[in-house]
């Protein structure tokens, strides 16, 4: 057999700029399928400009798409009906968050064969040996949803994989690596806690998978050797959970001598001896989900972690020489003017490298989803087609909270006017001297300036749009 693997167009709201990563997704899929001799290729629309046109030739005979709520599924609809058209004996596979949290809502579509739900590379190895041989029944394979004489059927779910360092290394030979913003690693699956607003609590039940330290330092490698490529960002919900795994990775850097600069994702809850140890280890900025400066909210939302907590750490994380990431949310249901303005006085006491504000949107399967559809505050889209602006995460109309949207899209404007300083004050703050090299160096000076005016550009179409 033949497969093709799809990542479908995930466009960002104008105003911020394109940042493709690599489609873990998909790579692992491949890995597996390669490794069991099947023929894999990868079509990424991030990065590449074909059609569906041109596989023809390759013809495939299953195309499989990788697929998130919110705009992707527009480019990975489109994309299933073309395959269908131009290769109508081909199978179309919907796998991913979306297809995983809404089996039936996607499986009913005439243009899907298959759904896969949850971790998806066994599970389409099994159907790829399947539909290769013609033996067995598809009523075996766990984790997969199709049609049989015009009903649905959702298999056993699929136990998730023990051991994630079974897997093969992902297919990197499959995609175009510089074609990618940065190299990003993903070394870990799920998340333990239990906050409201995530898919974590649905997709992966709460559990945790992680690849151990030796296998990331030799993806690490990997990459040094082959691409020369010595800045890395950990692709994942939260690298940081694993605490022994964390010190043995630092450890494992810092005495191997590996010059190399990492970036991750985290809760606000590091300890100062954790901070040092990845700052020598070559840590130098974090992501941190804050959601909410107001304590009620944070309750609501089932954070489990403390105002005063989220200060020390972004305090400890400057302090050794690590940039702190924020993410904050605004929109959310129950929350008053006065939560807002609690967000607003977090968001101008802390000192920050980057900053992702967003307007909440409720996530299929999460608490707070139900939360919403219960109080009647969201109604669900009917079908699959209709989640396609669901996440515009950057318009304030529609949201759920008790604050009037022109508030909410008045400061969020102001937010996306001055983005792109955001990064420029810090370092001159915290790291003059960087700052004032990059300042001195006339390729920067281009750099910046030609971002600035892209910036701006985007940030008043952005205005056109809203007044329409």
């Amino acid at each position: 057999m033949k497969i093709l693997l799809v990542n479908p167009l995930t466009s960002v709201q104008s105003g911020f700029r394109k940042y493709s990563v690599f489609p873990y997704g998909i790579l692992f899929l491949a890995a597996v399928l390669e490794k069991a001799n099947y023929q894999v290729r990868i079509y990424d629309n991030n990065i590449d400009d074909r059609k569906p046109e041109d596989f023809i030739s390759f013809n495939p005979d299953l195309v499989g798409f990788s697929v998130i709520t919110g705009r992707s599924i527009t480019d990975a609809i489109n994309q299933s009906i073309k395959f269908k058209e131009i290769l109508p004996k081909t199978r179309i596979v919907w796998g991913g968050i979306h297809p995983s949290l809404l089996p039936e809502q996607t499986i009913i579509e005439p243009y899907i064969d298959y759904v896969i739900i949850g971790e998806g590379e066994y599970t389409l190895l099994e159907l790829c040996q399947y539909l290769d041989s013609g033996d067995g029944k598809p009523e075996n394979i766990k984790g997969l949803g199709y049609k049989e004489n015009n009903k649905i059927i959702i298999n056993e779910a699929r136990p998730f994989i023990k051991d994630l360092n079974e897997l093969p290394d992902p297919a990197w030979h499959l995609v175009d690596v510089k074609k990618y913003n940065g190299t990003t690693l993903n070394t870990s699956r799920g998340c333990p806690f239990r906050c409201t607003f995530c898919y974590n609590q649905a997709f992966n039940k709460a559990r945790r998978g992680d690849f151990p330290a030796q296998r990331i330092v030799s993806w690490i490698k990997f990459f040094q050797n082959r691409y020369g490529v010595s800045t890395f960002k950990f692709y994942e919900d939260n690298f940081t959970i694993n605490r022994k795994r964390l010190k043995e990775f630092c450890n494992l850097i810092i005495r191997g001598n590996l010059k190399i600069r990492w970036e991750c994702e985290s809760r606000a809850d590091l300890t100062e001896e954790e901070i040092v140890l990845m700052a020598e280890g070559g840590c130098y900025a974090i992501g941190l989900g804050v959601e909410s400066g107001s304590p009620r909210i944070l309750k609501f939302l089932q954070k489990d972690i403390k105002l005063e907590d989220v200060e020390r750490t972004f305090k400890l994380l400057t302090k050794y020489g690590i940039g702190p990431g924020l993410y904050l949310m605004a929109g959310l249901p129950t929350e008053t003017v006065e939560d807002f303005k609690m967000t607003l006085n977090l968001f101008k006491r802390l000192s920050y490298r980057w900053c992702e504000y967003m307007i909440y949107r409720p996530y299929p399967g999460t608490v707070l989803y139900n939360y919403c559809v219960h109080n009647n505050l969201f109604k669900p889209p009917g079908k699959l087609a209709d989640w396609v602006n669901f996440c515009d995460l950057y318009d304030a109309r529609n949201n759920l909270s008790n604050i009037p949207a022109n508030l909410l899209q008045k400061e969020l404007n102001k937010f996306k006017k001055r983005y792109i300083w955001i990064g420029m004050l810090f370092s001159l703050k915290h790291r003059p001297l960087r700052a004032l090299a990059k300042l001195l160096n006339p390729y920067k000076i281009i750099e910046i300036s030609s971002n600035i005016i892209k910036h701006y550009k985007a940030f008043f179409i952005d205005l056109k749009r809203q007044k329409k």
